[in-house]
């Protein structure tokens, strides 16, 4: 299921063409259900989706691609 929707998910049309979002910010809640509706994905299984397309890119799509950021404690 993931391949097609996160084949449209990322680019702004939702037409699998760019121009595309930028990876580094998250993607809209309103974006990800146009495009789970638009690859036929139904409302009561989006998270799972998205958790799973997610999990395969190695980065959490509602959240962005940035770096983590790491405190620094003072220790060596």
């Amino acid at each position: 299921m993931h391949s097609e929707f996160g084949r449209i998910l990322p680019t702004r049309d939702l037409d699998g063409v760019g121009p595309y979002l930028d990876p580094l910010e998250p993607i809209p809640r309103k974006q990800i259900e146009r495009a789970a509706a638009n690859s036929g994905i139904r409302p009561d299984v989006i998270d799972a989706q998205v958790a799973s397309l997610s999990a395969h890119l190695g980065w959490d799509v509602t959240l962005g691609a940035k770096k983590k950021v790491v405190k620094k404690t003072g220790r060596s």
